[in-house]
């Protein structure tokens, strides 16, 4: 690796830990909504992990009017499942506490934001446009959508990490610097 192509690095690094530590210090933490869907993806997790299947412990009013809403835990039909299957990290390091799995999973979702600041001041740095990585970083950091999404630990954050990533993987081929042949591969 070239000098400067490590010094993009780390200053894109530098970047995701500024805002992370920014983040820490400016924002409040917000109190998980009663019927937040996270409740439904740790309770899907957790059965994932007891190997029942995709079940959850809730039951949808909508839901009532199927057989298989009489009695929990049911199918989750009604969600994708790679969420839940995320999930699980937070509720096996948690050990069966539902407290520590949910304060777990908001920290899963800050690195998620960690990782989609250094996607983003990655990109702008390696196409020579290091001007643009604070006001990337001040956009990440005033949004109140990410402020909810982040402290609540919803399946947006890392579905915004994995669009950000294909799309300056996608950028970079067109521009014949994408990397490897895997790393192209993979961003089709």
């Amino acid at each position: 690796m070239s000098h400067a192509a490590l010094t993009r690095r780390l200053l894109a690094a530098a970047a995701a830990l500024a805002l992370t530590f920014t983040w820490l210090a400016a924002r409040e933490p917000l109190p998980h909504h009663a019927a937040s869907d996270l409740y439904t993806h740790l309770s899907v997790a957790r059965h994932l992990i007891q190997g029942d299947g995709f079940v959850n412990d809730m039951v949808y009013p909508l839901s009532l009017s199927f057989p298989f809403a009489a009695h929990v835990p049911q199918p989750l039909v009604h969600r994708p499942p790679g969420y839940p299957l995320l999930m699980t990290l937070p509720v096996a390091f948690a050990g069966g506490d539902p407290a520590r799995a949910e304060a777990m999973a908001g920290h899963l979702s800050l690195l998620f934001l960690a990782l989609i600041a250094w996607c983003g001041a990655a990109h702008a740095v390696g196409r020579g446009r290091g001007d643009v990585v604070l006001p990337w970083l001040a956009v990440l950091l005033v949004n109140p959508l990410l402020q909810m999404t982040v402290g609540w630990a919803q399946v947006e954050i890392p579905t915004a990490l994995l669009l950000l990533w294909l799309w300056t993987r996608l950028r970079a081929a067109a521009q014949g610097s994408a990397g490897t042949p895997a790393a192209r591969a993979a961003a089709a």
